[in-house]
């Protein structure tokens, strides 16, 4: 058998061993009529798995995992056995001649070289069908007997005739002819030839777990996507002139005197005069519109700093910043489950606006609301607190917020350091941060506004009551 494999795909001998393993492999699950089981079954005690198996020298595609960004991400070899000791294949490479093993292999299921040797069941048919009558005729109209055609057809349309014979690929108006002439000789219906495009009729209905879920058509999809695509390009400016350029310029302009005011009441900047051999930090306005059923829309403008020009070394030296795992987040789930905990979700207005900068910065005034000296020089905003935008904002921020809890006898979780606890007597409260949001579970409601009313005489904080989703 292992030799019949090699010769099959015209395989080198030196592949025998490999050969010959497969051969065995596949023979040990077969059904063997003495035993009356597969030998696999009757050294094991399970049933053979060939949701895995595959023809011996078949093509396939076996991924490369030392590729470089601009290089193709599997190569073209051919299958020749199974892993013993895992479940990987092995490929043999008849460029380089090396056999390796793979776990993540792609098989070719039928190349173009098997689809014009390989005759199908309802080619044979064809053949059988256009054989058995003498008097049948082909497209062309040439008749056909029942012995060597080839000794009646003329030389010009010998190709034509075994096209039509050894091929399904003709023209459909080929294989409808020969149906209906086949018809007519009471020969019987070409059924394979219709049943070939034909798909199954069974009822297919949606799995239980999806009766929960509204249902929408693909009107409404439609409508949704193109709604938001409006909303997202063409509802929102994406610069100062389109804002003020908008028919909504006078919502925009209120967000961004909210957003200055903002910034000066953090004293975040001071403007000067930008030192000589230093550069600014570009800024620009980023806006969004959010609409509630209850307020309606509210527009939000925020000035963000140019982080990408920032240069490492001058402007900023490290920027990591930790988040919460989720797998933590599921833990204060459970345990506030378990003890009756009270949780609750607090968020922090312009977070980033309150945590100090160690680094000097220099960055433009906000378009719109600049100012210059009495000597007409342009100032710059040297920065005192973080604005969003820096690539350390999230570190500084972090460390602040850290500090705060810290004073205030919380402890820092070892495995995750976004994680604190704090027991107070006979009360217990948890709390998880999530940059600027914070998930809160006491065990008292006593404990829970003593820390409310903590955080918020320290930042501006937008209490969001009991937790959702």
């Amino acid at each position: 058998m292992g030799r019949c494999l090699l010769i099959e795909k015209g395989l080198p001998k030196v592949l025998w061993p490999l050969a010959v393993q497969a051969a065995a492999h596949i023979r040990n699950r077969c059904y063997n009529d003495r035993i009356k089981s597969t030998p696999y079954f009757m050294m094991t005690g399970r049933k053979p798995n060939l949701s895995k198996m595959w023809i011996f020298g078949s093509d396939c595609y076996a991924y490369k995992h030392d590729h470089k960004k601009l290089d193709p991400r599997c190569e073209k070899e051919m299958f020749v056995g199974y892993s013993k000791n895992s479940p990987a294949y092995l490929v043999y490479n008849p460029q380089t001649g090396k056999i390796s093993k793979h776990r993540l292999v792609k098989f070719v299921r039928k190349n173009s070289t098997e689809k014009q040797t390989q005759t199908d069941e309802d080619e044979l048919e064809i053949q059988s069908n256009n054989n058995r009558k003498p008097d049948s005729k082909n497209s062309d109209g040439v008749s056909q007997s029942e012995g060597n055609t080839e000794d009646q057809v003329p030389d010009a349309n010998k190709e034509s005739v075994n096209a039509e014979n050894t091929e399904v690929s003709g023209s459909d108006e080929t294989l409808e002819k020969v149906a209906i002439e086949d018809e007519k000789n009471n020969a019987g219906p070409l059924t394979t030839i219709s049943q070939k495009h034909e798909y199954s009729k069974r009822e297919r209905k949606a799995q239980r777990y999806l009766e929960d879920f509204v249902k929408c058509s693909k009107e409404d999809v439609t409508n949704v996507s193109v709604d938001y695509c409006y909303r997202a390009v063409c509802g929102v400016p994406q610069t100062y002139r389109e804002a003020l350029m908008s028919p909504e310029a006078t919502g925009w302009e209120r967000a961004m005197k909210e957003e200055i005011h903002s910034l000066k009441e953090n004293d975040t900047f001071e403007l000067t005069i930008l030192p000589e051999g230093r550069k600014t930090v570009g800024g620009r306005w980023v806006y969004a519109l959010k609409e509630n059923a209850e307020t309606g829309k509210l527009f939000k403008a925020r000035y963000v700093a140019k982080g990408y020009n920032q240069t490492e070394g001058i402007d900023y030296h490290e920027t990591f910043a930790p988040t919460a795992n989720l797998t933590s987040v599921r833990a204060l789930i459970q345990i506030a489950a378990q003890n009756n905990f009270l949780v609750h979700q607090m968020d922090v207005k312009t977070a980033y606006l309150y945590a100090p900068i160690e680094e000097d910065i220099y960055l433009e005034q906000p378009e719109g609301f600049e100012q210059t000296s009495e000597t007409g020089v342009k100032w710059v905003c040297k920065l005192k607190k973080s604005l969003y935008g820096l690539k350390q904002s999230g570190r500084n921020w972090y460390k602040l917020l850290n500090d705060h809890l810290e004073q205030n006898g919380f402890e820092k979780n070892q495995s995750d350091h976004c994680m604190y606890r704090k027991q107070i007597e006979n009360d217990t409260i948890i709390v998880i941060i999530w940059v600027d949001d914070l998930i809160i579970a006491a065990s008292s409601e006593d404990c829970l506004i003593r820390f409310k009313d903590t955080m918020k005489s320290q930042f501006s904080m937008k209490d969001l009551g009991k937790i959702s989703y």
